[in-house]
Order: structure tokens, then C-alpha cells, then sequence
């Protein structure tokens, strides 16, 4: 029987650490999950890892100047940091047809990570220009687009409270899960996801909240590197140190607007280990909004919630309970059967960090993050030149 196979010294299922283990992985599925080393094995590992799972995003950016060659660049410059970064599934809950079109043909070739989506945002104000504007008395038709459309949730923006009610009710009797955003404009970090029995998960999105105000975002150290993704996230390249910050902020501020803190909850963690231990969490990059980087954030979300809840059920938030609440199976998971979704991680950290990271296995594809990182390296060099 041909594939992959990968030995590593520890492994976590996507539910606990379940020690040395042999992972066979065949035509994108994992065949095999056996006990101990294969000391045959032609690849090895410290830790092995499910592929991770960023409930939330928006994958979606915007380009300075046309290209008719390549109209969708952002989004796939969107799909290759995810993956660089050990995203293997983004839940997209504000995006259109044509970008997501393109998501999934760039996962259909090796390229991108599985893409699930809400097919749009419902909304009775728009306030982006990928939300779909629902009316009274059409919630049942937009809940059967959605549906049609492949989506695997539906996402609630500003909604007329009748409309909203009405939605509900159809994504209810549709069976699809609800993703319900704060009702602040601007929009505030942090969500909640209703599924069919009535279960509630929390996104909390403690990364994005620190980085909402702009004094949050010229802090950010890393944030220069969505611009890809989102162009005017070069000019953070500048805030560095007391003066770069000075450069920086009207720029930001032009770009972004100021935010005002006291929209944000007093205390955003409060609660959140619990809900986390309790299994009702979901990780969240908030990819997509400005100052987050696609899949690089993901890890610091993770390593914010360890720090609430513990290691293990951090890596839940991020593997099996998003998987779980989606219906997914399949995913988030080291067993027989689920997609070969997989992070070869170095030794390191009691937490793991992105810098662990060896290797990703895309749908049983092998692909070392050095090959990636020279690819993620030029994307972001090359944006940068404006700054």
C-alpha cells in the first residue's frame, strides 16, 4: 500500500496526546493510525498535529492596481499564508461568489486549504460589499441560496430584528449552524455559533480585540505581513519604535479610522477558559480585517487561549470542536478516515508556536514550510515596495 507515512514520538488526535504513533495517509485520507514507530517510515516527527481550523475569516482582500492576469491575487495570497502557516480549513463567513470560486478551485489543486463558507452575510444594512441584502419576507428564499450555494452556515450581519427572527428560523429548519457577529458599528472582534440542538460555541477573538484601535494595530509587530492581502497593511512595516509609531499612526488612522476602546467588552477573556475547558470554543484568527495575518494569527489566538484554558484544550479550539460543530468529521482529527490534514512540528516549547512548525500535509501532500516560506517571503516583499 503506497503514500505517506510519518512517524512522530508524540501525537495529538485532535481530541489528546496519544504518544508515539505511525500515521498512514492514502489518496488525501488517513489509512491507518497504529501505535508506536515505524522505524521504516520515511518521514519523522516530534509532534503531529491535525491540521488547524480558523472559524471566522474573511478571506477576501483588494489589489492597488487591476491585473486581468490574475484577478483574484489577494485571495490566493490569502490561501498560500494560511497554509504557510498550518491553516488547513478556513470557515469563511463574509466573502462572494467569485472569491470563493477561486478558493475552492485553488484547494481543488493542491494550493489552498479546504474552504467552508456562509455563501455571504445577511444583512438588512450592508456594511461591507460582500454582505447579501435580505429584505422582509425574502429570509426563507436567502437561506435557500445560501443553502444552494454549498454553504456549510449561515452569518448574520445587521439584521431588521423581524428579518433576523425569520432567518433563524429558516437556517433552523435548513440544519445549518449560525454565526452571529457583535451588533456594533464598527464592527466589533468576537462571535457566536449557533448549531441545530442549541448548543452555543464562542469565538472570542482575543487577538483581533487587541489589535481593533489603531494604537493596538501599530503595536503589532507582525502585522505589515498581510499586505498581500490587504495592501495599506504595508504602512505597518513603518511602526517601529517611538518614531516609526508617530509615521505610522496618521496612516493608519487614514486607512483604518479610529476606533473607540469603549466599544470593546471591559474584559474579553472573562469567561473564556471556562467555555474553553468546556469544550463551546472555537479559535479565530479574524483574517481578513486589518492587522491580522492569514494563518500566522491563528497561532498567537491558540497560544492565547492556552494560556486561559490549557494546552490541550487550546488545540481542541482549533482541531476537533470546530470540526464537531460543523459536522465535520472529517476534520480536526488523526483517525482512520478523516482528511490527511496534518502539522509536522518540531521539538520546542512546552506551547508550540508557529516557529515549530516543520512541515504541512495538504490532503495527504507533503509540502516543507522552507518551500512555502520562500514563495509567502516574495509575496510579501513585493508588497512592501510601496512602503
Amino acid at each position: 500500500m503506497k503514500g505517506l507515512v510519518i512517524a512522530a514520538d508524540a501525537v495529538f488526535d485532535g481530541l489528546e496526546w496519544i504518544g508515539p504513533a505511525t500515521v498512514h495517509c492514502l489518496d488525501g485520507r488517513i489509512a491507518d493510525v497504529a501505535a508506536g514507530l515505524d522505524r521504516a517510515a520515511e518521514v519523522r516527527a516530534d509532534r503531529l498535529l491535525p491540521g488547524f481550523v480558523d472559524v471566522g475569516v474573511s478571506a477576501s482582500g483588494y489589489a492597488e492596481l487591476p491585473d486581468d492576469a490574475a484577478p483574484y491575487a489577494p485571495e490566493e495570497a490569502f490561501a498560500r499564508l494560511c497554509v504557510r502557516h498550518g491553516v488547513t480549513t478556513i470557515v469563511d463567513v463574509e466573502n462572494s461568489p467569485g472569491p470563493l470560486s477561486w478558493l475552492v478551485e485553488l484547494e481543488r489543486r493542491g494550493r489552498g486549504p479546504l474552504v467552508l463558507h456562509s455563501a455571504g452575510r445577511l444583512a438588512s444594512e450592508p456594511r461591507g460589499r460582500h454582505d447579501v441584502v435580505v429584505g422582509s419576507g425574502e429570509a426563507s428564499t436567502a437561506v435557500d441560496a445560501v443553502a444552494h450555494a454549498g454553504a456549510a452556515l449561515v452569518s448574520l450581519g445587521l439584521l431588521d430584528v423581524d428579518v433576523e427572527r425569520a432567518v433563524r428560523d429558516a437556517a433552523r429548519v435548513a440544519g445549518l449552524p449560525i454565526m452571529t457577529s457583535r451588533p456594533t458599528t464598527p464592527r466589533t472582534p468576537g462571535s457566536t455559533l449557533e448549531v441545530a440542538d442549541g448548543s452555543t460555541f464562542v469565538v472570542p477573538q482575543l487577538l483581533a480585540t487587541r489589535r481593533w484601535t489603531v494604537d493596538g494595530l501599530i503595536g503589532a509587530d507582525d502585522a505589515h505581513l498581510a499586505a498581500p492581502v490587504l495592501p495599506h497593511c504595508r504602512h505597518f512595516a513603518r511602526s517601529r519604535g517611538r518614531w516609526g509609531r508617530a509615521v505610522a499612526r496618521p496612516l493608519v488612522g487614514r486607512y483604518y479610522g479610529d476606533r473607540d476602546p469603549s466599544l470593546l467588552p471591559d474584559l474579553p477573556e472573562r469567561g473564556v477558559g471556562e467555555v474553553l475547558r468546556a469544550g463551546r470554543c472555537l479559535a479565530s484568527s479574524a483574517a481578513g480585517a486589518t492587522g491580522l495575518v492569514p494563518g500566522l494569527s491563528l497561532w498567537d489566538e491558540v497560544g492565547l487561549l492556552a494560556a486561559l484554558g490549557g494546552l490541550d484544550a487550546a488545540l481542541r479550539s482549533a482541531t476537533s470542536v470546530p470540526a464537531t460543530a460543523l459536522g465535520r468529521a472529517d476534520l480536526g482529527r488523526i483517525r482512520v478516515g478523516a482528511r490527511a490534514d496534518l502539522l509536522l512540528v518540531g521539538p520546542g516549547a512546552a506551547v508550540p508556536s508557529v516557529d515549530d512548525l516543520r512541515a504541512v500535509v495538504l490532503a495527504g501532500r507533503l509540502v516543507e514550510t522552507s518551500e512555502l516560506s520562500t514563495e509567502v517571503d516574495d509575496l510579501v516583499t513585493a508588497s512592501l515596495r510601496g512602503a
